[in-house]
């Protein structure tokens, strides 16, 4: 659970999300519970984001949610969503447009995860990012946005990965 209060009158569900981190493979890796409604938060235990690699744990990870939450819904029986980071982070290095949203749900994912962590996030990284999901969120080519903003590839990548380690460190691997 966040820091946040929340009302489970606004809970609509809980999604099931995949994490693909091999490029060589074509799975996913990781998953984690997503409640979602008026807003979007992982399933925590004490304080740390919940994970896991086998899909046989979700009705485990499902009860680390509050009763609140869980009540009257069903555990998610497949990924609702998988964030590629591993094909993003190709996409970002290499290519100059985002055609299968794969950047942007990962970037929105990602902004869950960190706003969840609790964590400080410093503007550097938080400011590039936002910029570009917005940008992403209309156009799916970003090769404009990286020369109108004077923003680097490298610079987005960085961003990436300093929320890919936030999210780690706040990280609970159930098995």
């Amino acid at each position: 659970m966040t820091n946040k209060p929340f009302e489970s009158s606004l809970i609509e569900g809980v999604a099931l999300i995949g994490f693909r981190l091999n490029p060589d493979s074509e799975s996913s890796d990781l998953f984690t519970l997503m409640a979602y409604g008026d807003r979007d938060f992982p399933v925590q235990q004490a304080g740390r984001i919940v994970f896991f690699c086998d899909v046989a744990l979700v009705p485990v990870a499902f009860k680390c949610f509050p009763d609140e939450i869980t009540r009257g819904l069903q555990p998610p029986l497949e990924a609702q969503l998988v964030c590629d980071l591993a094909r993003a982070l190709h996409i970002i290095e290499t290519r100059d447009c985002d055609d299968s949203a794969t950047v942007l749900n990962c970037l929105n994912t990602l902004f869950d995860l960190v706003t969840a962590s609790g964590l400080y996030w410093p503007n550097r990284y938080k400011h590039v990012l936002y910029s570009l999901a917005d940008h992403l969120t209309f156009q799916q080519e970003f090769l404009a946005f990286l020369e109108q903003r004077g923003v680097t590839r490298r610079r987005i990548i960085d961003a990436f990965l300093w929320c890919i380690g936030a999210v780690s460190v706040k990280a609970k691997l159930i098995s």
